[in-house]
């Protein structure tokens, strides 16, 4: 490494291959100077394979965050327009007597829930662990979920599953982790168009100090290791670093979002999990993700059974600012029997709640809105009428601010897009049907 011109120190970053084939990042300081009277070079050579690792999680995180702030910004918007359109469509299925016509809006209705769908992909990206996480068993979602992970893989690809017995508890949204494991197998389905051979493994591990040079995000102690690898084409090194960005794809056109793998990715942080990737060109791939395991005991969720759609009755102030909307929710709240007062804003509905607010049994109050918002409105309205029941409508459940509103004293909040009975049954448990 020869030393630049005139300069008495020079930097250089370069890689060397140990015994084992494995590729250490180093930095060199070389200096010129003079030893037992002879020009000589000093070397100071540095192992940096933890800290450019470090860089490079660092610059994904930034990439995540900067994807979560932005679909957090969309995902109102986004919502609304499918929360008019979903509900719309919903109307129409019921009281459409043309067949024809029934099944147009039940196509409509079809297309909102995958936007719908698509929308809560985004939203990985943004949001804390979800608030449907319990302690459960891998090896038996797995085991549940194999029909599904079959017909994902096709007929030319053959699944093949070795899991640990007595495997220990993870915490999370099985459902969240059920996606996980459906865009992995996709995944390695795309690797292998002629088909293959997918093995998903799963095994106790105990993470020590060697996981930590792997990488930084490992913590030590109990996890469970899930592993899924493909006898694909693998991956080409040039976009190994970037398969887990959203939007990024290799394939064409209209085949794919390039959410899938990055979801994968979200979903895992949001775990406290750990993924790692090795592949090999022409000779396959394997995701190893690792997730904290957890001492407490699996809880059987509560299996809620959802009730008829049923109607009420009482008067409720609609706040949204979006028309379309509101044009919508208010058909609804009259088709399910009740009394509405439209406001297209915060000071709107608070001139009518000062006129009305003994009529009044509850209030649709939409969260985010230009001038006053739902947070100022509610403080405005609480002011007339401490006693005011308020369901916030928000775009998505986790939205900041949304759990101080709850300290404050608002009765629930209500998840765009809904449907008719997820309308119906939050009403109800404020404003009681009549027996």
């Amino acid at each position: 490494l020869p030393l630049r011109d005139q300069s008495p120190t020079s930097e250089y970053e370069f890689k060397v291959v140990d015994r084992k084939g494995k590729i250490i990042h180093c930095l060199g300081y070389f200096s010129k100077i003079h030893f037992k009277g002879r020009p000589a070079i000093l070397a100071e050579i540095s192992d940096i394979s933890t800290l450019k690792l470090m860089k490079k999680k660092l610059l994904q995180a930034q990439k995540m965050e900067t994807i979560g702030t932005l679909t957090a910004g969309i995902a109102h918007d986004f919502n609304n327009i499918i929360g008019a359109i979903s509900p719309a469509a919903e109307m129409m299925m019921l009281q459409a007597r043309d067949p024809e016509i029934k099944r147009k809006a039940e196509i409509i209705y079809q297309m909102a829930q995958r936007a719908s769908d698509l929308t809560s992909q985004l939203l990985t990206f943004s949001r804390p662990e979800s608030s449907n996480a319990f302690p459960f068993d891998l090896n038996t979602l797995i085991r549940n979920n194999l029909p599904l992970l079959e017909k994902s893989a096709g007929i030319k690809i053959k699944i093949q599953i070795d899991l640990e017995p007595n495997i220990k508890l993870i915490e999370g949204d099985p459902t969240q982790f059920t996606q996980i494991l459906v865009n992995l197998i996709v995944n390695a389905r795309d690797a292998m168009p002629e088909g293959g051979l997918i093995r998903i493994h799963t095994e106790n591990v105990q993470v020590s100090a060697k996981h930590k040079r792997l990488d930084p995000d490992f913590a030590a102690g109990p996890y469970v290791k899930l592993s899924v690898s493909d006898t694909g084409i693998g991956l080409p090194r040039d976009i190994r670093d970037k398969i887990f960005d959203p939007f990024f794809t290799t394939k064409q056109r209209g085949k794919g979002t390039g959410l899938g793998l990055s979801m994968v990715y979200g979903i895992t942080k949001n775990y406290n999990g750990v993924i790692l990737l090795d592949s090999k060109e022409r000779k396959g791939t394997t995701f190893d993700l690792y997730f904290p395991a957890t001492s407490r005991k699996s809880t059987k969720p509560e299996i809620k059974i959802p009730s008829p759609i049923g109607t009420g009755s009482g008067t409720i102030l609609l706040v949204d600012d979006e028309n379309e909307l509101r044009e919508v929710v208010q058909a609804i709240l009259e088709h399910l029997g009740y009394r509405t007062y439209p406001a297209a804003s915060g000071k709107e509905a608070i001139k009518i709640y000062r006129q009305k607010y003994t009529e009044i049994d509850m209030v649709l109050l939409d969260y985010i809105m230009p001038g006053m918002d739902g947070r100022e409105t509610f403080a405005e309205l609480k002011r007339i009428n401490p006693a005011i029941k308020v369901l916030i409508c928000s775009g998505y459940s986790e939205q900041s601010g949304l759990s101080e509103l709850i300290k404050q004293g608002i009765t629930g909040i209500i998840t765009k897009p809904f449907t008719l009975e997820y309308l119906s049954r939050k009403i109800q448990k404020i404003i009681p049907p009549p027996k």
